[in-house]
C-alpha cells in the first residue's frame, strides 16, 4: 500500500468514500462525454481509489494496539 494513504487524513471511512466517490463521478461524466482517453484515465483513479481506500486499507500503524487490531474501535 501505498503510504500517501497511511495519511490521517484518510483515517475517517466517510473522507475515503468521498474520495472514491468523486473518482466514480469523474469515470461516469467522462463515460457520458464520449473522451475515450479521459475514461481510461478516470477508471484508473477509481480503480485504484476503490482498492487503496476501501478494499486494501489498514489504520496508520500507530492506531494499532499490540494484537495488530484497530485500537480506535475498541472499548
Amino acid at each position: 500500500m501505498s503510504a500517501g494513504t497511511e495519511h490521517p487524513w484518510f483515517a475517517p471511512r466517510y473522507r475515503r468514500i468521498a474520495v472514491v466517490s468523486v473518482c466514480l463521478l469523474w469515470l461516469v461524466i467522462e463515460a457520458m462525454s464520449g473522451e475515450a482517453i479521459w475514461q481510461l484515465i478516470s477508471f484508473g483513479a477509481f480503480a485504484y481509489s476503490f482498492w487503496a481506500l476501501l478494499i486494501a486499507y489498514r489504520p496508520p500503524s500507530d492506531e494499532l494496539d499490540q494484537s495488530g487490531q484497530d485500537a480506535r474501535n475498541r472499548q
